[in-house]
């Protein structure tokens, strides 16, 4: 919780990376949807840093990363371990027979996929994905940052939905940038 306050202002996260790189934090116990928002700052010199300090935790041919796990489809499940894991890395975005969040696509609707869709869907969030889906980076004049998917998008305000459901509205008038990642708000590294 204190990674996410410290995120919402960039001149407040030179700390914890300067904590990552004293080695007092592992860049392995920062998940992957901050190490997403830690990649979207703003200031370059900061990503830069970040970057290096990851190292090959993100990033890289997300095929390669595909190819590595395609064991996994000939292992036999456990539904019950199958759901611990659910609950513990993908219930803050996604909602599945009552738990979790609905800020993602609703699983219950993909009777159809196949165990490598799925895979592929998981460690390769950014090969397909619906543009509503799409994260965003929105800096305001008194520099805080946001990210998330654009949830309302008014006249004078934007508002945006991040991975716990929390949404931040913004107005107009106090944004000094707004843009959009490109990439899914589901964020690369689940491996």
């Amino acid at each position: 919780q204190v990674l996410d306050v410290l995120l919402s202002r960039e001149e407040w996260v030179h700390d914890p990376i300067d904590e990552m790189e004293g080695g007092h934090v592992q860049a392995a116990e920062i998940d992957a949807a901050r190490r997403q928002r830690l990649l979207a700052l703003n200031d370059t010199e900061l990503r830069s840093r970040v970057a290096r300090l990851f190292g090959d935790a993100v990033g890289g041919d997300r095929q390669d990363v595909v190819n590595a796990h395609l064991v996994a489809l000939s292992l036999r499940g456990d539904p019950t371990r199958g759901a611990l894991v659910f609950k513990k890395r993908c219930a803050a975005c996604h909602e599945f027979r009552g738990v979790g969040q609905p800020v993602g696509p609703d699983l219950a609707a993909l009777t159809d996929v196949s165990p490598l869709s799925l895979l592929t869907s998981i460690l390769d969030p950014n090969r397909i994905f619906e543009a509503k889906y799409v994260n965003y980076l929105a800096v305001t004049k008194q520099g805080r940052t946001y990210t998330g998917m654009l949830s309302v998008e008014a006249g004078e305000s934007i508002a945006l939905i991040n991975q716990e459901k929390k949404q931040e509205l913004i107005l107009r008038r106090d944004l000094e940038l707004l843009r959009s990642s490109g990439q899914s708000m589901m964020p690369d590294g689940f491996e």
